[in-house]
């Protein structure tokens, strides 16, 4: 066997990962989907498990839970174009009144502060007239584009299936891959599974706890769409600290150019901000938790990377990848060390620490991966 160096062995580390990201940047169009069909399995895996215990096979299991789910995402995709396509039809209504509002603004503090070069304010408006055009065109250019995106992931349903029904196969495939013992890959399977379990059920219950708060304030304001502004607001929570600013400048936009005057829309961003502040200081830390154990560093070098490498796509999948990329390393000895590098800071006794890790992990149930078949 060839002994390699340290040197040699940081240099075929670097380049693996170099290699890593080449990959993922090129095969964007596969990956994506196939990483989005591993979450929505995840999420899908017990329904399927408890159709299997009553007798079903793993295939007939898979298609019944994928075929209900894919109808009742249909319907929700039906209903959103719809509310989108609404609001496309009055789009240029509305960028005209929003336009209307600004031009508004800029007669105001001409006659309030005269000082102001005249000139400046009629280059502002002209710019702000062409602004609000391109915008507009935009909109309605990506309203178009809607059934195309809807035509790019009508193969995820197929690639969830397939992880359902042959994740038995999958399994034997990681046993001889890694040639190691089956306890060891099933503990790495057991953790990648929970993780990625209790990071998606936490934030679809804080999703729908702000959604539901969202809707009681907008629609106490006022605000035309309030539920479907409400949902796209704790829809974009999946996206870490861009998707709150999103979800709540929409609505904000929407108020100001509904009503004359700016008190409501002032309205809808304090009541939105104030949601946002009780979520993330009360209703998160309580129902997540550190299900991810990733430090705010790490969390924010990888969606800078993963939104470089997919767009949004990676913003969406970066966190859970980076948790389990950190599983992967905490599991493999010569890796520990970037593991460590990936998770929170801890300030207490290494020793103690390592206790009480043993003892939660001693208290968890085991999580059936396998189904009736073993």
């Amino acid at each position: 066997m060839i002994k390699l160096t340290e040197s040699a062995r940081l240099f075929f580390s670097l380049a693996t990962i170099v290699l890593l990201v080449i990959c993922m940047y090129f095969l964007r169009p596969i990956l994506a989907p196939l990483s989005f069909s591993f979450i929505f399995a995840v999420i899908l895996l017990p329904p399927t498990l408890f159709l299997e215990r009553r007798g079903l096979s793993p295939t007939a299991a898979a298609l019944i839970t994928v075929s209900l789910t894919t109808l009742l995402a249909f319907g929700g995709v039906i209903r959103g174009t719809w509310q989108v396509s609404t609001m496309t039809d009055n789009s240029k209504n509305m960028m005209a009144r929003l336009e209307t509002c600004v031009q508004r603004a800029i007669v105001t503090i001409e006659k309030e502060y005269p000082q102001v070069k005249r000139q400046n304010l009629i280059n502002y408006r002209q710019r702000t007239k062409d602004l609000f055009q391109k915008v507009g065109e935009n909109i309605s250019q990506s309203a178009k584009g809607l059934p195309g995106f809807v035509s790019n992931v009508l193969l995820m349903p197929l690639f969830i299936f397939f992880m359902l029904s042959y994740r038995q196969f999958f399994r034997r495939f990681l046993h001889q891959v890694t040639r190691s013992e089956n306890k060891d890959v099933d503990d790495i399977l057991v953790k990648i599974h929970n993780v990625t379990k209790n990071y998606l059920m936490g934030m679809v219950i804080v999703m729908g706890i702000v959604a539901v708060l969202n809707s009681i304030g907008l629609m106490l304001i006022g605000v035309p769409y309030a539920i479907f502004f409400a949902l796209l607001a704790s829809l974009l929570m999946v996206v870490p600290y861009f998707g709150v600013f999103i979800g709540s400048l929409l609505p904000t936009i929407m108020a100001l150019i509904t009503f004359n005057s700016p008190f409501p829309a002032l309205a809808v961003a304090a009541w939105m901000w104030g949601v946002q502040i009780i979520e993330g200081n009360f209703i998160t830390p309580k129902l997540v938790g550190s299900k991810v154990s990733i430090n705010p560093f790490t969390a924010i070098i990888s969606l800078i990377l993963m939104g470089r490498i997919w767009g949004l796509a990676g913003l969406v999948l970066a966190i859970p990848y980076v948790a389990i990329l950190k599983i992967i390393l905490d599991a493999i000895p010569a890796t520990q060390a970037y593991g460590m590098l990936l998770g929170e800071v801890d300030y207490e006794n290494p020793d103690k620490k390592k206790s009480k890790n043993r003892k939660k992990a001693s208290g968890e149930p085991p999580v059936e991966l396998v189904g009736s078949n073993g």
